[in-house]
């Protein structure tokens, strides 16, 4: 029972790490999410491996805390950022970057679209990893 409540403690703390890569106030896993008890606005961020988990954990973002305007814009944005997220984990970085500067444009001060556009652009210039899969491999805590 231990080993079990520190794994999800371990896994915690590295997705609070994720906040600020993300521009995200609240980070939860696909297992949280699941098994919250109030329907929250959400998006999916990111198919990722954290330091010290060997198995990738889909990750979402809770919107609820934005304020209106912010939430307004992630919300009206939330299906491009699906779609264009779905692109990127198939390896269409072409559609995707595409979907996420439409992204941008709507909503300039969305972290995570930036970021997308900057993973996608790095990819498209150098390549992506020989084996890719769409999860992406945290080093860091």
């Amino acid at each position: 029972e231990g080993t079990v409540i520190s794994d999800a403690v371990n896994l915690s703390s590295r997705l609070e790490g994720l906040t600020k890569m993300y521009g995200a106030g609240v980070i939860v896993s696909d297992h949280t999410l699941q098994n919250l008890k109030k329907n929250y606005h959400y998006r999916i961020l990111d198919r990722v491996k954290v330091k010290g988990k060997s198995k990738p954990v889909e990750i979402f973002e809770i919107m609820d805390g934005l304020s209106g305007e912010a939430l307004e814009k992630k919300l009206s944005t939330k299906a491009d950022f699906e779609q264009a997220l779905v692109y990127y984990f198939e390896g269409y970085f072409d559609k995707a970057l595409e979907l996420f500067k439409k992204i941008l444009v709507i909503n300039p001060r969305d972290k995570a679209a930036e970021l997308y556009v900057e993973r996608c652009e790095t990819f498209l210039t150098e390549g992506a990893p020989i084996e890719w899969d769409g999860v992406m491999t945290l080093k860091t805590k």
